[in-house]
């Protein structure tokens, strides 16, 4: 992604997170890069050295279209679930052994043609931690291949989908600029 994707993004003045361990502290980008398998949920999201920060896994034959996703050690870090009989196609994460709380819920708003969703998240970089804040991602184009995320009126995340010819069966990749103060983990 070029660089004007991530430093276009203005710092927040307080950080917004569900990990304050992946809150970065500067203008970052990363990708994201869907793996060959059976499931549509297999990802790995890499900073621009290549480390990776966190994969997800999908779970074959799953009624709530679960993923777990995991940091670059293998620990497990939540798990996005979809509400099974949902025409507002809504998900949640949820911390491991975390008994089914939510710590974010992402619903789909209708649009015609471009994406629309809307992220609420308990805020855990907020002093009180029960702070909530909404991230709104809208498609900036009908084919969705930009893709914006704001928070407050300020836009605190760009997303780029690309289709990477040399992948196994052309796997979409995203390039995704972060705001100093965001969770990459978001």
């Amino acid at each position: 992604m070029p660089s004007h994707y991530s430093t276009a993004l203005s710092p927040l003045k307080q950080p917004i997170a569900i990990r304050p361990d992946c809150v970065v502290n500067e203008p970052t980008t990363i990708t994201v890069q869907q793996k060959p398998g059976w499931t549509q949920g297999d990802f790995i999201a890499q900073r621009a050295d290549g480390s990776t920060i966190l994969s997800s896994n999908g779970k074959l034959w799953s009624n709530s279209a679960r993923k777990e996703f995991q940091d670059a050690s293998g620990l497990p870090l939540f798990s996005l679930r979809r509400a099974w009989l949902s025409l507002a196609r809504h998900y949640w994460l949820e911390l491991p052994g975390g008994g089914g709380q939510e710590i974010l819920t992402v619903r789909q708003r209708w649009s015609f043609g471009k994406i629309k969703l809307d992220f609420t998240l308990r805020n855990a970089a907020s002093p009180d931690q029960e702070e909530e804040k909404v991230l709104e991602l809208r498609g900036a184009d009908m084919l969705n291949e930009f893709t914006e995320v704001s928070c407050d009126g300020s836009k605190v995340a760009s997303i780029r989908r690309k289709m990477d010819p040399r992948s196994y069966k052309y796997l979409p990749v995203y390039e995704v600029g972060v705001a100093s103060g965001m969770d990459t983990a978001l």
